[in-house]
């Protein structure tokens, strides 16, 4: 299976980030950039690693990022999925307002 064609424009107007690794190798992202590195020479992903415990979501911030992530092992891989804190903030606050206005 090639992770990489399903994730090519995966969500084309969604800021998440989606990356697939085998061991600590990245296989596949629709961040192209992270392909063919590692994961454990990388800030974000130690920070979800570290503090995970059954598939919570994690805050993590580096220099780069402030965002929430996920990782979830899957057979001979691992799934990471990061969501900028701003974005999902966002969406938290549209979804309050508009119950509150059907409430109104």
């Amino acid at each position: 299976m090639n992770f990489q064609n399903f994730l090519e424009g995966y969500i084309p107007n969604s800021r998440l980030m989606i990356v697939v690794s085998s061991n600590t190798k990245i296989i596949a992202s629709n961040e192209r950039r992270l392909l063919d590195s590692s994961t454990k020479d990388n800030p974000l992903f130690k920070q979800v690693l570290l503090n995970k415990k059954n598939g919570d979501v994690v805050h993590v911030k580096t220099k780069e990022f402030d965002c929430f992530g996920i990782a979830e092992n899957c057979r001979d891989f691992s799934i990471f999925i990061f969501a900028p804190v701003r974005e999902m903030l966002k969406n938290v606050l549209k979804t309050v307002l508009l119950e509150s206005a059907k409430k109104s």
